[in-house]
C-alpha cells in the first residue's frame, strides 16, 4: 500500500511538472496584427525605398486606426493631418517648397467620396498578401494631387502600424513628404 501511495505521488508530481512545462511554450509567434504591420511596411519599403519604420510616425499611424468608423468601415481623410500643419504647409508651398506629415488607414479601393471619406481595407488572411494594393492606392492619391497641382512629391519618412479593433485588423501609414511646386506669383 505504501508503495502504491509513493507511485501515485510520483505520478502526480510528474503530471504537475509536465503541466508547468506545457505553459512555458514559445510565445514569440507574431500576432496577426504584427504580421499585417510587417507586410504593410514591406509594401511601403518596396514602394518608397525607405528602410526604417519611424517610431513616432508609427504611433501617429496607430492613432488614425482608432478614428476608423468600424461600423461603416470608413475613414474621414480630413482627420489625416492637423489643421495647423495644413495651414503651415499652405504658407510654405506658396514659396515653392513645403513639407507635411499625414497618416491614413489603408484604402480598400482608392475611391475617395466627395466628403473626403473612403472605405478602409480590412486585413484578413485572404488579402494580407495583397497589401501593396492599399499602399498603391495611397501613392496614386499623392500622384493625382501632384499632377493636378503641378507639384513633385517625395516621401521622406514612413511609419506603419496595424491593430485589431472589434475583431477586425487594419493597417495605417503615416508619411512625411516634401512638395516642390512653382512659387505663386
Amino acid at each position: 500500500m505504501k508503495m502504491l501511495k509513493k507511485m501515485a505521488a510520483l505520478l502526480l508530481v510528474g503530471v504537475m511538472a509536465l503541466a508547468l512545462l506545457t505553459a512555458c511554450g514559445d510565445d514569440s509567434a507574431p500576432s496577426f496584427a504584427q504580421k499585417t504591420e510587417d507586410a504593410a511596411f514591406g509594401a511601403m519599403k518596396q514602394a518608397t525605398g525607405i528602410q526604417v519604420n519611424d517610431a513616432d510616425l508609427k504611433k501617429l499611424a496607430e492613432s488614425k486606426i482608432d478614428l476608423i468608423d468600424t461600423e461603416k468601415g470608413t475613414f474621414d481623410s480630413r482627420k489625416s493631418y492637423s489643421v495647423e500643419d495644413y495651414k503651415k504647409f499652405q504658407q510654405d508651398i506658396s514659396t515653392g517648397k513645403g513639407s507635411m506629415t499625414m497618416a491614413l488607414p489603408l484604402m480598400k479601393d482608392g475611391k475617395m467620396q466627395n466628403n473626403g471619406t473612403y472605405e478602409v481595407m480590412e486585413i484578413t488572411a485572404d488579402n494580407i498578401g495583397s497589401l501593396n494594393q492599399g499602399t498603391d492606392a495611397m501613392h496614386d492619391l499623392l500622384d493625382k494631387m501632384a499632377s493636378v497641382n503641378g507639384m513633385s512629391i517625395k516621401i521622406t519618412k514612413i511609419g506603419v502600424a496595424a491593430k485589431t479593433v472589434n475583431g477586425k485588423t487594419y493597417a495605417a501609414v503615416a508619411m512625411t513628404y516634401e512638395v516642390t511646386a512653382k512659387p505663386q506669383q
